[in-house]
């Protein structure tokens, strides 16, 4: 079967899914009121079903930003994508799993949580950098890009970020030549996909699958 590989927040998760120790907001009770009661219900499920995947990892963590910066009640540099994917794909990479299709869908936890966005930064980072949006959005690109050269990359946008979050994924997917796919009035219920909503994001994926 085809491997899917996806890097996410809580929109990604669902109980029992995802790496051990890893937080999640859906599950056999929601974070909070929510109808997508069935993993099958989810948009990686969803896609996987219908397009012949099997998921190769699904490194989603609910409330996690893309960079170091997110909320204060967490460990921001510990479940960060950018720390995240090094410890995930770099576990694919080493088992010799070259995913299909890598799909990066975050950000949104970087706008809700008003993490610094700073200036796109290519190349060479440090850690100051990635307390900051654009310089960790860069690296995680970069990253997966050069790690998984054959492997089809999609940026999933969120239609909920509305900051310059928005222009940077857009810019950095441009750079890197990676697809972006932008989002548009998915269905939400307390400001995550519903079923509807999961089965939005699924669709519009398959449209250009």
């Amino acid at each position: 079967m085809k491997k899917l590989a996806i890097i996410g927040d809580s929109y990604s998760t669902y109980e029992g899914y995802m790496p051990e120790g890893y937080s999640y907001w859906y599950g056999t009770v929601n974070e909070a009121p929510n109808d997508v009661e069935r993993v099958e219900e989810t948009w990686w499920h969803r896609l996987c079903s219908e397009r012949g995947y099997e998921i190769a990892a699904n490194c989603s963590f609910s409330g996690s930003a893309v960079c170091y910066s997110g909320y204060p009640e967490m460990d921001g540099k510990g479940t960060a994508f950018v720390t995240r994917m090094h410890r995930e794909f770099g576990e694919l990479k080493s088992a010799g799993i070259k995913p299909d299709w890598i799909i990066i869908f975050g950000g949104t936890n970087d706008f809700w949580a008003q993490s610094p966005i700073g200036r796109i930064k290519y190349g060479p980072k440090s850690e100051e950098d990635l307390f900051s949006f654009a310089p960790a959005f860069c690296l995680m690109v970069e990253y997966i890009t050069e790690n998984f050269p054959d492997s089809r990359i999609t940026v999933l946008l969120n239609d909920e970020i509305t900051s310059e979050i928005r222009n940077v994924q857009k810019e950095v997917s441009r750079h890197f030549g990676v697809e972006l796919l932008e989002l548009k009035n998915i269905d939400k219920q307390n400001g995550h996909p519903s079923k509807l909503g999961m089965k939005q994001i699924a669709e519009a994926l398959m449209e250009i699958e």
